[in-house]
Order: C-alpha cells, then structure tokens, then sequence
C-alpha cells in the first residue's frame, strides 16, 4: 500500500510538472513565432543561419512536446479485478484517526462490486478520509457519512462530513495537487484519490451538501 500511494504521489507532482511545462513550451513557441514573422522582414533574414535557427527551435520544442506527452507504461491495458467496495471502505477505515475522534455512520449495500483494485481503491477512500477528517476541525458535532450504493449510473461511494464545507475558491481546484488551503498541507490527498480513481475508468466528484459539509464521491466502473 506504501508504495502504492508513493507511485500515486509521484505521478500527481509529475503531472503538475509537465503541465507547467507545456505552457513554458507554449510561450518559448509563441515568442519564437512573433521574432520570426519580425526578422522575416529585416535585412537579418538574409543571412542563411538565420531561418536555420528558428527551424532548430521548432524541432527542439516539438521533440520537447513529444517527451512531455509520454506515459508510463507499456500501454497494455488490463481488465482490473473486480471488488467489494463495502469491503474497500471497512479496509480504509480500519486504523483510521476518524474513528477515533468522530461519529462514522455506514451507509452500505454489501452486494455493490466495483471495476478497480482493493488496494487503488482502499488508497482513495483514506486519502479522502484524510480530507473529511482535517475538514471537521474543532466542531463539536463530529461526523463523517459514508454511503455505498449501485445505481444504473454505477457504483460509488459517498463521503459526507460535518464541517463547514469547501470554501468556494478551493471547491473549484479540490483535485489540484499543490493546492491546499490548511497550514502544513501538500494538497495532495483529493489529487491521489482522483487519479486511483480514474485509471480504473471512474471519476471523482467534490461539492458541498445541501445542509453543509464537503461531498466526495468515488464514482466507480461496474464490472463488465
């Protein structure tokens, strides 16, 4: 599990780099463009190495762009095994600070199975327990509600807490890792939970509930 959400940390960061990355590429690329059409109407121009090396940049920013957009991998995708969720949820919460300082209520049909790996999925449940349990905060109702159910849309799992609920600038960057509004925070745990997530084929929803509290929802693949 340990490495597991080491790997799930590290793609995270990776991919915050290569975004950053890209928009660098964007703007050395826009810049490079905007000398060209100058120098294209200089006396400059006339000198042969010149179109050379604006054709050297293109390339090296294209072969740039190229290893930015690799992934991990061999490209082989795997049918993932087939789970419990409810069981998914009874492993995360086993010796997990939020059953210690707070009232769980399990809300869960035992017969809803889930395309995704007991341990991808055991990863994301604790990284958004994590989430509700810094969310609570000193409050003195203290509560966390997870439901699991199988609608026709397929299988998810619902974490309510009882805090104050996401703040609106952060409700909008909830999964963006490096983003965190609490001292001595990475912002990575909604971020690792959202990519375990969706490389099964899922997705991660985060909102505030009608009558308070932050809202995390696994929505999971049903099984073929």
């Amino acid at each position: 599990m340990r490495d597991l959400e080491r790997r799930a940390i590290a793609e995270a960061v990776q991919g915050v780099l290569r975004h950053d990355a890209r928009n660098k590429v964007g703007a050395i690329r826009n810049a490079a463009f905007f000398l060209r059409k100058k120098t294209e109407k200089s006396p400059l121009w006339a000198e042969p190495r010149v179109a050379d090396f604006f054709s050297l940049i293109e390339a090296q920013l294209k072969e740039l762009e190229d290893v930015l957009g690799e992934r991990a991998g061999s490209g082989v995708v795997e049918a993932p095994p087939v789970v419990c969720v409810a069981h998914c949820v009874r492993a995360a919460l086993s010796g997990h600070p939020v059953t210690e300082g707070a009232e769980v209520l399990l809300r869960l049909d035992e017969q809803v199975e889930a395309a995704i790996g007991a341990g991808p999925l055991t990863l994301a449940l604790r990284a958004v327990l994590d989430n509700a349990v810094d969310a609570l905060g000193p409050a003195a109702e203290r509560r966390v509600t997870i439901t699991v159910t199988g609608p026709e849309a397929g299988p998810s799992v619902r974490v309510e807490d009882s805090g104050p609920g996401f703040p609106p600038a952060r409700l909008a960057k909830a999964i963006a890792p490096l983003e965190s509004t609490r001292p001595g925070r990475a912002g990575l745990g909604l971020a690792v939970a959202w990519r375990m997530v969706r490389n099964a084929g899922g997705d991660l929803v985060v909102e505030n509930g009608a009558a308070g509290g932050g809202v995390v929802e696994l929505r999971l693949r049903a099984p073929a």
